[in-house]
Formats: structure tokens, sequence, C-alpha cells
């Protein structure tokens, strides 16, 4: 029998508590119909993002979770099955944090679930997990092969935030899309797009807030200083152009939260308290260094003040605009993000090279995404200076 829409949020939100606070107190915020839809498919990528994370003894087990796992979404799983998945953790198990563990442990239930949504509910998440699935064991075969997982160029870390983050964007989209039908009302095309960009800004915060953390246990998901990506309208691929690259994002970000009609006032504020947050952390991300011992992080105090300021505009256009800039303004004080004049001084054949190499990233993960994006508009998200 089909739980309730409380039962299902009363289920999912001890795990969001445990596995991201953050993500729990924006899902919290949301009308019902949608808290226990967005909930359930934020569970289902944690459980994914726990198959790429976990330390895996033999790398045939871990392929043989990604399989199972994508076999669970597109078949009604057993129990019995769901078990035998989940005992390939067992070597490591213990190595898993006690949430994923939980969550592991309560998977059947999670698959269980995905299955008694509407068609037009898993048809909405079932491309952008597929998807993340398979940039997840892309990116997780590559680490296998080179001993570590280290990003060269920006094009490639767009890639990677594309799979683990952007298809978040475009699974949410489609959440919000099925309610705003029942009002009569659509999003626009380009918003899957945007809700990709969205997905990729709060990425890319994550990265740069943890590089030093990630660099130390050998991922290096920044690209380096010294790895140049050249082409017409690109720069040095280092910190910096992350950092610019971010705000290409946010601006994407934007458009995607006034593109929200003002009757999902509570997706507005899932959306606007997630982008301004990652905004208001600029600041900080851009003047912290790798001698610092924890991650860049806003004070509760000003996470507070920054979400009254959020609930007076998320109504109004004007203001929501207003507090973008006056927080992109912040940031720019702390920091000078022009283009480096040095970034055009190398050899037209090492920038050739370069190019080359992000062709050849385009080539191997475009096959991988199954979404509702079209290969035009995918390409404008990996490489949005072209």
């Amino acid at each position: 029998m089909p739980q309730s829409l409380a039962a299902r949020a009363a289920f999912h939100e001890p795990h969001l508590l445990r596995v991201s606070r953050s993500f729990a107190y924006g899902i919290g915020r949301l009308d019902l119909s949608l808290k226990a839809a967005v909930g359930l498919g934020y569970l289902i990528c944690r459980i994914l993002d726990t198959i790429e994370d976990a330390p895996w003894a033999n790398p045939k087990d871990q392929e043989a979770a990604f399989s199972e796992f994508n076999q669970f979404l597109k078949h009604r799983p057993s129990e019995v099955a769901v078990t035998e998945w989940r005992n390939r953790f067992a070597k490591d198990f213990n190595q898993i944090n006690e949430g994923e563990q939980l969550l592991l442990n309560d998977a059947f239930r999670v698959f269980t679930e995905f299955h008694a949504l509407s068609e037009g509910e898993r048809k909405v998440m079932l491309k952008p997990v597929l998807s993340m699935s398979a940039g997840m064991k892309y990116f997780t075969q590559r680490t296998r092969d080179l001993g570590r997982l280290k990003l060269k160029t920006l094009t490639e870390a767009n890639a990677y935030c594309l799979f683990v983050a952007g298809v978040v964007g475009e699974l949410l989209t489609g959440l919000v899309g099925l309610e705003l039908k029942k009002d009569l009302k659509d999003l626009p095309r380009e918003s899957y797009v945007d809700g990709c960009h969205f997905g990729l800004f709060l990425q890319k915060i994550n990265l740069l807030k943890d590089q030093w953390g990630d660099e130390k246990q050998g991922r290096y998901l920044v690209p380096n200083r010294k790895e140049m990506l050249l082409s017409v309208r690109t720069h040095a691929p280092n910190r910096k152009e992350m950092l610019l690259s971010v705000r290409t994002h946010a601006e994407k970000a934007l458009q995607y939260l006034l593109s929200i009609p003002l009757v999902r006032t509570d997706y507005r504020l899932f959306c606007a308290w997630a982008l301004y947050l990652g905004l208001a952390t600029l600041p900080i991300l851009e003047s912290s260094t790798a001698d610092e011992s924890a991650p860049a992080k806003l004070s509760r105090t000003r996470a507070l003040m920054l979400g009254t300021k959020i609930e007076f505009a998320i109504r109004d256009d004007n203001k929501l605009r207003a507090l973008f800039n006056s927080l992109v303004g912040e940031a720019a004080k702390v920091s000078d993000l022009k283009i480096e004049a040095g970034a055009a001084d190398l050899s037209n054949q090492s920038a050739l090279a370069q190019l080359n190499a992000s062709e050849g990233v385009l080539q191997e993960t475009l096959p991988l995404y199954e979404g509702e994006m079209n290969e035009a508009e995918l390409t404008k998200v990996l490489l949005p200076e072209a």
C-alpha cells in the first residue's frame, strides 16, 4: 500500500539531516508533495554518491554496485537482491560514515518508494540519475587508471560537476515542472539549462571550499595553475578561473530562480537559500589559502541574517537581483577577478594541445548524458565561454 506524503517525508528527514543538514533545511521548507519527491531524489543521489566514495577493496565490486543500482531503478528489485547488493560494501562498511551506512541499510525502502511514484515522477528522476551514475563510473575508472583523480582542465571540472550536481538541477526542474502543471503553469525550456548551471554553481562552491582537504587525500578537483586551457575565449584553468566560471554559473542560477512562478514560492526559497549562501561564501573562498586547516564556512550569524533578507525579497524579482548584485560586489572587493595578462603568451602548439584535450573530454562524456538538454545546450554548459 502506498505511503502517505507525510509518512514519506518523515522517513526522509532523519536521513537528510545525517547526510546533509543544509539541504535538509531547504527541503524541509518545500510544500509536502514537492518535499516528498525532492527528499527521495536526494537520498537516491546520496546512495549513488556512496558507491562512488566508498573505499572499495575490490574495484569489480564497485563496478557491479553501479550496474545493479541502475537496474534497481529500471526494474523493481526484490529485498533479497538489494540485501546482496548492500553486502558488497561489507568489507569496507565501517569506513563509510554512519549516516551513509544507515541510508544503505534502508536502501530497499528507498527503491520501493521510487517504484511507487507516478510514472511522471519516475521519468523525470530516472534519466538524470542514470546520467549521474554513468558519469561517476567514468571518473571512478579514471581514478583507478591514473591512481588518483586529477582534473587537468576547466572542461574536465565542468564535466565532473555536471554529473555529480548539474543533473540534480535537471532533476529538480523536472519535479517542480510536474507540480506547476497542477497549477496550469510551465517553466520555460531554458530552465533545464539554467537549472544545470545552478547545480554546477553549488558544486564548484563545494570544490573550492574543500580543495585543500581534497588535495591532501589525492583528489585534485580544481585544475592546477600550471595547466592551461586556451582557446580564443578562455583563460588560465586555475583556482581564479574556477572562481570566474562560478560567476557565470551564478548568473544563470539567478535566471533560473527568477523563472520560477510565484505560485511556487516554496521552491523559490529552496533555490534562493542555496544560491545566496554560496554567493556569500565567495569572499571567504577567494581569500582562503592552502594553509587553512578547516574549509571556508559562513558564520551562523551571517547565515541567519542572509536568510532574513531572502525571506523579505523572495516574491520581488528586483529585490532578488539587488541582493544578488550586493553579494557579488562583496566578493569583488576582496579579489581582482580579471583575466590574467600572461594567459595568452603560451605557444599556439600548447593552446592547441589543451583545446584538443578539451574536445576529448567532450567526446568521452557527452554520450554518458541521458537528460533533457540537447548536444548544443550541453556543450554550452561544459564550455560556457564558447
